[in-house]
């Protein structure tokens, strides 16, 4: 099966969340690492330093995982993936992101970033700490 494109994946979650057809938006792929294969967009609607809402959806079928209308003034991927490299200080790593629950996220809708270099993996969560392993359980 097919995986949606940015643009459909924009679409349907524009369609969910009721928001405007126009304005920006941006898909990330995100990957869950305690299902093998399982993929979903995290779609943030509005622009990058105020979105207005976020919508997490199966990669393939479009179905909805997750929804929320966001306020206020501030980014919801607040770590990119050159600010994961800066923390997670591994020379050549390579980045994505990814998401399982556990205590650097418990939610669909805040991923974190993979940062594998050769030598060893660190993962880096939307508050900016580095984890070298993923702890199960609530935070």
């Amino acid at each position: 099966m097919n995986e949606l494109t940015d643009a459909e994946a924009i679409s349907r979650a524009r369609a969910i969340t009721g928001s405007s057809l126009t304005g920006p938006a941006h898909a990330w792929r995100v990957e869950r690492l305690d299902r093998a294969g399982e993929v979903y967009f995290l779609v943030i609607l509005g622009n990058s330093s105020s979105p207005s809402g976020v919508c997490a959806l199966d990669a393939h079928t479009g179905q909805e995982l997750s929804s929320a209308r966001l306020k206020g003034n501030r980014p919801h991927l607040t770590v990119d993936a050159a600010a994961a490299l800066k923390i997670a200080n591994i020379a050549g790593g390579h980045t994505r992101l990814v998401w399982c629950p556990c205590q650097a996220s418990m939610s669909p809708l805040y991923p974190f970033w993979e940062i594998v270099g050769s030598q060893q993996t660190a993962f880096v969560d939307q508050q900016g700490k580095r984890w070298d392993h993923l702890p199960m359980g609530h935070a």
